[in-house]
Protein backbone atom coordinates (compact mmCIF):
# COMPACT_ATOMS: atom_id res chain seq x y z
CA UNK A 1 0.00 0.00 0.00
CA UNK A 2 1.33 3.36 -1.05
CA UNK A 3 1.21 5.89 1.76
CA UNK A 4 0.78 9.65 1.74
CA UNK A 5 4.48 10.36 2.36
CA UNK A 6 5.56 8.27 -0.61
CA UNK A 7 2.93 9.92 -2.83
CA UNK A 8 4.12 13.36 -1.78
CA UNK A 9 7.77 12.53 -2.47
CA UNK A 10 6.92 11.01 -5.85
CA UNK A 11 5.01 14.20 -6.74
CA UNK A 12 8.07 16.28 -5.92
CA UNK A 13 10.25 14.07 -8.08
CA UNK A 14 7.80 14.45 -10.98
CA UNK A 15 8.17 18.22 -11.09
CA UNK A 16 8.44 20.07 -13.38
CA UNK A 17 7.65 17.66 -16.21
CA UNK A 18 4.60 15.82 -14.99
CA UNK A 19 4.53 12.25 -13.75
CA UNK A 20 6.64 9.90 -11.69
CA UNK A 21 5.30 6.44 -10.97
CA UNK A 22 6.58 4.14 -8.22
CA UNK A 23 5.42 0.53 -8.34
CA UNK A 24 4.93 -1.50 -5.19
CA UNK A 25 8.14 -3.39 -6.02
CA UNK A 26 10.12 -0.14 -6.18
CA UNK A 27 8.84 1.49 -2.97
CA UNK A 28 11.70 0.45 -0.70
CA UNK A 29 14.36 1.36 -3.24
CA UNK A 30 12.67 4.69 -3.91
CA UNK A 31 12.58 5.58 -0.20
CA UNK A 32 16.19 4.57 0.47
CA UNK A 33 17.54 7.23 -1.87
CA UNK A 34 15.44 10.10 -0.50
CA UNK A 35 17.52 12.66 1.41
CA UNK A 36 16.23 13.23 4.93
CA UNK A 37 16.25 16.98 4.37
CA UNK A 38 13.62 16.43 1.65
CA UNK A 39 11.19 14.81 4.09
CA UNK A 40 8.23 16.97 5.12
CA UNK A 41 8.77 18.52 8.53
CA UNK A 42 12.56 18.17 8.51
CA UNK A 43 14.01 21.66 8.72
CA UNK A 44 17.54 22.96 8.77
CA UNK A 45 18.03 22.33 12.49
CA UNK A 46 16.99 18.68 12.30
CA UNK A 47 18.98 18.25 9.10
CA UNK A 48 22.08 19.58 10.82
CA UNK A 49 21.62 17.22 13.78
CA UNK A 50 21.14 14.26 11.44
CA UNK A 51 24.24 15.21 9.44
CA UNK A 52 26.22 15.22 12.68
CA UNK A 53 25.02 11.61 13.12
CA UNK A 54 26.16 10.84 9.52
CA UNK A 55 22.55 10.49 8.36
CA UNK A 56 21.86 11.95 4.91
CA UNK A 57 19.40 9.52 3.31
CA UNK A 58 16.47 7.42 4.47
CA UNK A 59 18.71 4.38 4.07
CA UNK A 60 21.11 5.88 6.64
CA UNK A 61 18.14 6.63 8.88
CA UNK A 62 17.10 2.97 8.90
CA UNK A 63 20.33 2.07 10.71
CA UNK A 64 19.56 4.35 13.68
CA UNK A 65 17.62 2.99 16.65
CA UNK A 66 14.47 4.64 17.95
CA UNK A 67 16.15 5.30 21.30
CA UNK A 68 19.02 7.15 19.61
CA UNK A 69 16.69 9.25 17.47
CA UNK A 70 14.60 10.20 20.50
CA UNK A 71 17.71 11.11 22.47
CA UNK A 72 19.18 13.27 19.70
CA UNK A 73 16.00 14.80 18.25
CA UNK A 74 13.36 14.57 20.97
CA UNK A 75 10.51 12.12 21.45
CA UNK A 76 8.12 13.43 18.79
CA UNK A 77 10.60 14.07 15.98
CA UNK A 78 12.60 10.92 16.74
CA UNK A 79 9.48 8.75 16.65
CA UNK A 80 8.17 10.38 13.47
CA UNK A 81 11.43 9.85 11.60
CA UNK A 82 11.75 6.31 12.88
CA UNK A 83 8.34 5.43 11.46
Amino acid sequence: MFNMLQARLASRKAKPNGQFFVTSDERETFMRDIRVKDLPGVGWSTTRKLEEMDVETCMDLQDISLATLKLQLGDKTGTTLYR
